[in-house]
């Protein structure tokens, strides 16, 4: 698969010219070589393939081959996830990133030991960017705000949310074996909620029950919660025949 860069803007013009971060990293890490092919990415709703043309100390030009346009997904997945250590989020974005999701909200639950920094969302939007590029994702999941805890807004007609803890009594396969065939097609939006190292309290289950949340094991094991989400993510794709 090709090296892909995420650039903010396309031109509509036959080339393209890139500096800064991006050329340096091609340039000096990459070492990409004149005629080689990558592809650029605005990282939401087009992309293209390039020809290195030129490249000199500090940017590389590109001939652009071939557009292509994002068609959106008719189906949101969105990864609620309860802040881990402070060493565990770089792995946890890069986890649910790989993993296909659309959209990550981090959550201060009540037993969540990480906190959020002042400057949180540059932070998670470059280990996004990174992790996207090594996975070859030519569309960059966003970022939403935190989540409050009111898990009514990710509730309805057309929202359903799964959320996953290590006391539920329903396996999550029981609980897609009882699934009316096609029935996940109706949603827009399926969202899963990953608890804390030290797990949901009585409290926010029973809010998130309440407000029609499905509560769901993964099994015996115990998984780290900064682990969960790519079992989780994996499985949902699989059932929305993304996989």
């Amino acid at each position: 698969m090709l090296t892909i860069f995420y650039e903010n803007h396309i031109p509509t013009s036959t080339e393209i010219t890139i500096s800064g971060d991006n050329a340096h990293h091609a340039i000096k890490v990459l070492r990409i070589k004149i005629n080689e092919i990558i592809r650029i990415s605005d990282g939401s709703n087009e992309y293209c393939d390039i020809e290195v043309s030129k490249i000199t100390g500090a940017t590389f030009t590109g001939k652009i081959l071939k557009r292509y346009e994002i068609k959106p997904r008719t189906q949101k997945l969105v990864a609620i996830q309860a802040l881990p250590k402070s060493d565990r989020t770089k792995e946890m974005i890069e986890l649910l990133v790989e993993a296909g999701v659309d959209e990550i909200s981090p959550w201060q639950s009540s037993r969540s030991i990480g906190k959020l920094s002042d400057n949180w969302l540059s932070k998670w939007e470059q280990s996004i960017r990174a992790a996207s590029a090594q996975s070859r994702r030519v569309l960059l999941p966003k970022i939403s705000s935190e989540f409050s805890g009111e898990f009514t807004q990710l509730v309805g007609e057309d929202k359903l949310l799964l959320v996953f803890h290590e006391s539920g009594v329903q396996k999550f396969s029981n609980w897609q074996e009882s699934l009316v065939k096609d029935e996940l097609e109706k949603y827009s939006q399926i969202s899963f909620l990953i608890g804390p190292e030290g797990g949901l309290t009585e409290t926010e289950i029973e809010n998130a029950k309440a407000a029609g949340g499905v509560i769901l094991t993964l099994g015996e094991e115990v998984f780290r919660s900064a682990h969960a989400g790519i079992a989780v993510a994996s499985i949902i794709n699989f059932l929305l025949k993304r996989y």
